[in-house]
């Protein structure tokens, strides 16, 4: 099922399996959801902060990538190379934030995957 362009297709394996669980007795509408993410979230998101590395340590690109005739923001977190070597290569690891289009935003994640980026010397894509 898609929502239309700009929306990912579940794979039918997953529906499958999305498929086969229990249907709770009143799940939470969209806009329940929403409404309740930023009381989990504000915490979250300020831990993360208060724990993130300096700015010095990393470079942050943002880029729109065109998808279905939509533009969707893709995030770059690059680690600062030790040595100034501008040319220093780094494994990369690639972020699908997995918020469904109705919960959560590309700042859910922004601060925990610098950690990763400086921690572990990795470009997060």
């Amino acid at each position: 099922m898609s929502l239309g362009p700009g929306y990912p297709t579940l794979d039918p394996e997953i529906a499958a399996i999305v498929a086969s669980f229990p249907t709770p007795e009143h799940p939470p509408t969209i806009q329940e959801s929403r409404a309740s993410e930023p009381a989990y979230f504000t915490d979250v998101i300020k831990w993360q902060k208060e724990n993130a590395p300096a700015d010095s340590e990393y470079k942050v690109e943002d880029r729109m990538v065109p998808v279905d005739g939509v533009e969707n923001l893709a995030r770059c977190l690059i680690p600062t190379p030790s040595d100034g070597n501008s040319t220093q290569k780094y494994p990369m690891m690639i972020w699908f934030h997995g918020g469904g289009h109705c919960v959560g935003s590309i700042n859910m994640d922004d601060h925990y995957l610098r950690q990763l980026c400086v921690k572990y010397r990795i470009v997060i894509r």
